[in-house]
């Protein structure tokens, strides 16, 4: 079994166990001990009980007697899922030599992969065109090929993270830390040292494990967790209670099973519940939706332990594993719900990490990426979950990067890699973003050069200024955390204002906010006030429509930015109904939007309304003459202009 008990390019967890060491060999086998044949076919039989590492060894022997694109796939797809790079490289390489991509096309899917990776991005690149030549429709692939084409992207805020080996050391492979108590829970595999080997590494069964943070900041010497917590298979990712004493962990799903079954059949994962009691673990119940026909994982309690994030390949997700939570009601979990579209994709989403702030942490190798598993970060808001960001180089790599949790500081963490080799957990120090607000101010279309920029920082109660250079540009270094007013003005030109906020921010950024001001003596006469349209009505109405309510905005937000401003609002009604009737409907929808502008703060010295009926028809469309109910709608409106 692979590192982190991921098969098949990361799905994690299923997993087979069987009997290793000594096979033994019908006499019609000892006669093709020497043929490649022979080899194959028990390469195959281990690689199917995702022996991975023996099958490398059997099709190794087969190849060095006949070396053939397919022995070559064979080679390149075990050490694909041993995550060794270089060598699935090789054996890719070779394999698609001449008809070898003829066997599959899904190799050129995994070749891809393999090759993002190593960093070979350009490669990967043909492979995955040659795929979607194939598969068109495979929306999954395409994102691997964008990623490979939007390297930048990745690389434009390299000095937002600080990564550091955390000096955990013992183990092969380390992953998932969770912080718990005086230092770290985490899952580790070591040497195999006498018992069971997992065939997939050669390596022990994957186990969890403490290891206490000394004063220095250093780690001690990592013990695994007593009791029943630890069995003889595969433990995974763990997530503890806000007291500490209760454990919810990934484990091997064997329940049922009959002692010899479990090392003929495929054994899927399951969340376990365990419980402390003095210095052990004793299971107290696992998971009420785990099952043998699939696999949960990797389960997050949000800090009030009420809620619970997971990954599983249940039937339903929208492909791979997906992210699933569920809530603790009335002394139940309730019916897990996948979190669907933006966070879930054809591929992999694994390790979930709830933290703070309705933020949720998680790993994907089906959004944009550099390659492998990405960390990624979502926020609920509003009972909606944002579009996952993808938190870029150096905390992602093009090797795996997953497991990503923040100490309570918010400031400092921890994440799983494997970019230098084995799975390591690495420190990691978070610094603050630099945020900058840059624009232009025009008129016209020309720069607008010693226009005046007012920075109003509401969180701290501060105003500054700057002015625009001879390109109309201009730049300020912002505050974090802070909600911030912008206006641009000028003396003989209409202000106009910007509202946005730093807080939250996540990544160095520079907020974008261009002017186009337009000169007083060249809009005072003109009906409609810069960008708002004229506000239109249904027949016979004066309600406001909804659009109608967006643009009586912009005079709002017009009037606000330039208090000695004054406005007309001129209320017009088509020409269907007698003159009078159609005069007082224009009045009415005159005070409609009067009163509309005065609840939004604008004082009623500066507006003036005017009803005027169906004297100013815009087009043909006068009493007598049959018109379509789209031009009698150019003539119900309201226009504005500027009065003042």
């Amino acid at each position: 079994m692979h590192r982190r008990l991921i098969p098949n390019n990361h799905n994690l967890f299923i997993m087979r166990n069987f009997l290793g060491g000594v096979i033994v060999f019908i006499s019609a086998a000892i006669m093709l001990s020497g043929c490649a044949r022979y080899y194959t076919e028990r390469g195959d039989a281990q690689f199917e009980r995702f022996g991975y590492a023996k099958a490398a060894r059997l099709y190794e022997k087969a190849y060095s007697k006949k070396p053939t694109p397919e022995l070559a796939l064979k080679l390149a797809n075990s050490y694909r899922n041993m995550n060794d790079y270089a060598n699935a490289d090789k054996y890719f390489a070779a394999g698609m030599k001449d008809d070898g991509a003829k066997l599959d096309p899904m190799n050129h899917l995994s070749y891809g992969k393999i090759l993002m990776n190593m960093g070979k991005y350009g490669d990967a690149k043909s492979q995955f065109t040659s795929y979607l030549n194939d598969k068109p429709g495979d929306y999954a692939a395409q994102l691997l090929l964008n990623s490979c084409g939007d390297l930048a992207q990745f690389t434009k805020d390299t000095m937002r993270y600080s990564l550091q080996d955390a000096g955990i050391g013992g183990f092969n492979n380390a992953y998932s830390p969770v912080i718990y108590k005086d230092g770290l829970v985490f899952v580790g595999e070591t040497s195999a040292r006498g018992g069971k080997v997992n065939p997939g590494t050669m390596n022990s069964y994957q186990d969890i494990y403490f290891v206490k943070k000394e004063k220095d900041g250093r780690f001690g010497t990592a013990e695994k967790l007593k009791g029943a917590i630890n069995d003889k298979y595969h433990q995974g990712s763990a997530t503890f209670n806000r007291e500490g004493n209760i454990a919810y962990f990934t484990t091997s799903n064997t329940n049922g099973l009959k002692a010899s079954e479990k090392y003929e059949k495929v054994i899927n994962s399951m969340i376990g519940r365990d419980s402390l009691a003095g210095a052990e673990w004793m299971a107290s119940g696992s998971f009420p939706y785990n099952s043998p026909d699939y696999s949960n994982q990797h389960p997050s309690l949000t800090e009030d332990g009420k809620t619970l994030f997971f990954a599983s390949d249940m039937p339903g997700g929208l492909g791979g594993y997906d992210l699933y939570v569920t809530r603790y009601e009335s002394g139940r979990w309730t019916k897990p719900e996948n979190l669907g579209a933006p966070i879930n994709t054809a591929m992999d989403e694994r390790f979930p990490v709830a933290a703070k702030g309705g933020k949720l942490y998680f790993a994907s190798n089906g959004h944009k990426n550099l390659g492998g598993l990405d960390v990624f970060l979502t926020r609920n808001s509003g009972g909606k979950w944002n579009n996952p960001m993808n938190l870029n180089y150096p905390l992602n790599t093009k090797a795996d990067d997953f497991g990503f949790v923040l100490a309570e500081d918010g400031k400092t963490g921890y994440v799983s890699s494997n970019r230098n080799g084995p799975d390591r957990i690495y420190n990691v120090v978070i610094n603050p973003p630099v945020m900058n607000a840059k624009g232009r101010v025009t008129s016209n279309g020309a720069p607008l050069q010693n226009a005046t920029i007012i920075l109003t920082n509401n969180s701290a109660s501060s105003v500054d200024s700057i002015f625009t250079d001879a390109d109309g540009m201009y730049t300020y270094k912002l505050t974090l955390e802070s909600d911030y007013q912008l206006m641009a003005r000028k003396t003989d030109f209409l202000n106009k204002s910007a509202a946005f906020s730093t807080k939250n921010a996540e990544t160095n950024a520079d907020i974008l906010n261009d002017f186009e001001l337009a000169a007083i003596e060249k809009v005072i006469e003109k009906p409609i006030v810069l960008d708002a349209k004229d506000v239109l009505y249904d027949y016979n109405k004066y309600k406001l429509r909804k659009e109608g309510k967006a643009e009586l905005d912009k005079v709002v937000a017009l009037l606000k930015d330039n208090p000695t401003l004054k406005i007309e609002l001129g209320s017009h009604t088509d020409s269907r109904g007698t003159d009078k009737y159609n005069q007082k409907l224009s009045e009415k929808r005159a005070k409609t939007c009067s009163d509309y502008l005065i609840k939004s703060g604008i004082d009623k010295s500066r507006v003036t309304s005017v009803g005027y009926g169906e004297s100013q028809l815009v087009n043909e469309c006068k009493d007598g003459v049959k018109c379509s109910d789209a031009r009698h709608q150019e003539n119900r409106r309201t226009t504005i202009k500027l009065s003042k």
